[in-house]
C-alpha cells in the first residue's frame, strides 16, 4: 500500500535478547523490502517491568543497552558464528541468516533526555528523540547533542514529539484544547506519569529539569494533559500549524511525531489542509 513509509519496531532491552532482536528485525526488513527500523528502549518505568519479574538498574541500564546494541549489530553484519563474553551477556554460537536487507543494519532510533541517554544515542542511534515544549529550548539541546556526537565522530538526526489540535480557526482550536486538556484533564494519570517519570533527570552536576509545561499549560497547577507530557503543542488554524512546523525545522530539528485526540476525525482535515501548506513551505515533497 505504501512505497516510502518505514516501520519501526520497539524493543525493550531487559526483555528481549539481542539474538531474537536481530532475527526479528532481519525478517521484518525482508518483508518490507528494506524499510524496517528499530527503536531501542533501555527501560525506565519499573512498575511496567514488575509484570515480567525484571529489575531495572538506573545506573547501568544504558550500559546494558549499548552491549545489547553491539551484539545485535554484529549479528546483522553477517559472517561466521561467534561467542560473546561481556558484562551483561554470556552468549554462544551467535549467528543470524538471512541478515538484513539494509546494510550494515536497519536504522536505530532512541529517545533519551538524560546525559547518559544522549550518550547512548550518540554511540548507537541514527535518530534521537528529545523532549521539546518551547522552541527556545532547541539551540542548547542541539549544541549538547552535537558535542556528544563529536566525541564519537558521528552525526545524528534529532526529532521531537508533538500533538496537534488543528481547526478552521485558531479560536476553535484553542477552545477545544482547553476543553480536553483542562476541563477534561485526567489528573490522576498525570500525577502517576510525573511521579514515575520524574520532573528532573540526573546530570553530571545539578539535576536537569525535564520540560513538561508549554505555553498553554504553564499556568495554574502546571497541568500537562494536552497531549503526551513533554511534547510540543501545535494548536491553531492550518496556517498556524504549518508555520509553527516551519519554525521548528528552521530551529534545526529534523522531524517531529504528530498525535491527535481523535485520529479518524482529525487526520483527514490535517492531510487536506496542513500537508499542502507544508509542501508550499518546502518542508515535504508532494504526494
Amino acid at each position: 500500500m505504501t512505497k516510502r513509509i518505514a516501520i519501526f519496531s520497539t524493543v525493550h532491552v531487559p526483555l528481549v535478547t539481542p539474538a531474537f532482536g536481530a532475527k526479528a528485525i532481519a525478517t521484518i526488513d525482508h518483508v518490507t523490502h528494506g524499510r524496517a527500523g528499530l527503536n531501542i528502549v533501555c527501560g525506565w518505568n519499573q512498575a511496567e517491568f514488575d509484570l515480567h519479574g525484571v529489575t531495572i538498574d538506573p545506573e547501568t541500564r544504558y550500559d546494558h543497552g549499548l552491549e545489547w546494541f553491539q551484539i545485535w549489530s554484529k549479528l546483522l553484519e553477517g559472517g561466521p558464528e561467534f561467542d560473546w563474553d561481556g558484562r551483561f551477556f554470556k552468549l554462544k554460537r551467535l549467528q543470524t541468516d538471512p541478515v538484513s536487507v539494509q546494510r550494515p543494519r536497519p536504522p536505530v532510533m532512541s529517545a533519551g533526555f538524560s546525559p547518559k541517554g544522549r550518550d547512548f544515542a550518540a554511540r548507537a542511534a541514527d535518530v534521537l528523540f528529545l523532549n521539546v515544549t518551547e522552541l527556545d529550548q532547541v539551540p542548547a539541546l542541539l549544541a549538547d547533542v552535537s558535542a556528544q556526537m563529536d566525541r564519537y565522530r558521528r552525526t545524528i538526526s534529532v526529532f521531537t514529539m508533538g500533538h496537534v489540535v488543528c481547526r478552521a480557526t485558531r479560536a476553535e482550536a484553542e477552545e477545544y484544547f482547553h476543553y480536553f486538556a483542562e476541563e477534561m484533564a485526567d489528573t490522576e494519570g498525570q500525577d502517576y506519569y510525573r511521579g514515575a517519570r520524574g520532573a528532573t533527570v540526573p546530570g553530571a552536576g545539578a539535576p536537569i529539569a525535564r520540560p513538561f509545561e508549554n505555553r498553554f499549560t504553564r499556568t495554574g497547577a502546571g497541568r500537562f494533559a494536552g497531549g503526551y507530557p513533554g511534547a510540543y503543542p501545535f494548536v491553531g488554524s492550518p496556517d498556524d500549524v504549518a508555520e509553527e512546523m516551519a519554525r521548528m525545522s528552521a530551529a534545526g530539528l529534523a522531524g517531529c511525531t504528530v498525535a491527535f485526540v481523535d485520529y479518524l476525525k482529525e487526520i483527514p482535515f490535517f492531510v487536506a489542509e496542513v500537508l499542502p501548506r507544508l509542501e508550499r513551505l518546502g518542508l515535504r515533497g508532494k504526494g
